[in-house]
């Protein structure tokens, strides 16, 4: 990774720090961080803003840096809007579809050449929609993003962002933006269509189009930020169409295909010997999601510790599967009683 340090900075901190200029010193530094968060060092520019933070408690510092340790809270209940999580693995652990990975890969791409599109005028793609069935890898690809260019991930708490009094909501929105535009981060909506429904909604009375329009007006406001922001759906139908012309990149998380549940079950199986073949489970789990197949695989594993056994069979496995998908089958169609209404 090549630094981007500019002797004009560096020469400011020295004799800043030789002055005791606290104020003119926090200022360089900070002029330091943002050069390398412009030549996407994200994680050498995180280290840079945590050496920088014991300073915080000076009364001279500016506020703004101050502030950059302070998570977002409800002024009412006091708990926080974000929950902050180590990303722990790239996207090469995941398995995603080959559409699915490419339009990453063009993503991260422009992100690492942050610096070459801003020399020409352009900014990289920041603004992300996810969409399709819940448990497919969108919370995973989030987390998975932060690993590849070394930025912490906020999820929003919409149990705390969504708030009964008016114009809280709102209020809330503006707390989080406002620190994913001091801090760099990957800022992750998990479940937006439950604050962005379409504004057309005959039930509403009147909030939810204030929020919708905030989110709005927030999401513009990502643009030119450091942080990536993104959003994911499992009810795509649901949200306000403005809110599909806010991202650079809209990428679907289908159900898996066959190949990619075997390659799951192979991979959560790697270290177990197995009797028989996995392909009748594979073909077994369709219309399951990835996180539903894990959850049968990872059940039958405990079945055989918990048995005392050396292997899996694979029997067993696909006759698990299938009792799983037909229990979930049961449990979503719609009742008779539904169809007379």
């Amino acid at each position: 990774m090549q630094r981007s340090v500019d002797p004009a900075h560096l020469q400011m901190l020295f004799e800043s720090f030789g002055s005791k200029d606290d104020r003119q010193f926090v200022r360089a530094a900070e002029a330091m961080i943002e050069r390398e968060l412009a030549a996407n060092n994200h994680g050498y520019a995180n280290a840079l803003r945590l050496a920088l933070k014991d300073r915080s408690s000076m009364s001279s510092v500016p506020s703004g840096v101050r502030e950059l340790n302070v998570l977002p809270r409800d002024r009412r209940s006091g708990e926080d809007l974000l929950w902050f999580v180590e990303p722990t693995g790239g996207l090469s652990d995941l398995i995603l579809s080959s559409q699915t990975t490419g339009a990453l890969a063009r993503f991260l791409t422009e992100q690492r050449v942050r610096l070459k599109l801003s020399a020409h005028g352009l900014e990289p793609i920041n603004r992300l929609m996810f969409w399709g069935p819940p448990g497919n890898g969108k919370s995973a690809t989030a987390s998975a993003i932060g690993f590849e260019l070394g930025l912490p991930v906020a999820t929003v708490r919409l149990d705390s962002l969504i708030s009964s009094y008016l114009g809280d909501t709102a209020s809330h929105l503006n707390r989080v933006f406002t620190r994913a535009t001091l801090t760099p981060m990957v800022l992750f909506f998990d479940e937006v269509d439950s604050i962005a429904k379409h504004r057309d909604d005959p039930r509403d009375v009147g909030e939810l189009k204030r929020v919708v329009n905030a989110l709005l007006q927030q999401i513009d406001r990502a643009l030119n930020s450091q942080s990536i922001f993104i959003a994911a759906s499992n009810h795509q139908h649901m949200l306000d169409p403005a809110i599909w012309r806010r991202f650079d990149a809209v990428i679907e998380f289908a159900l898996p295909t066959e190949s990619q549940r075997s390659s799951l079950l192979e991979r959560l199986f790697r270290d177990v010997k197995v009797q028989g073949s996995l392909k009748a489970a594979a073909a077994a789990g369709k219309a399951l999601s990835f996180a539903e197949l894990e959850r049968v695989a990872r059940t039958a594993l405990k079945t055989m510790v918990i048995e005392d056994r050396k292997s899996v069979s694979a029997a067993s496995l696909t006759k698990d599967i299938r009792q799983y998908r037909d229990n979930q089958y049961k449990a979503r169609r719609p009742t008779g009683r539904d169809n007379e209404r």
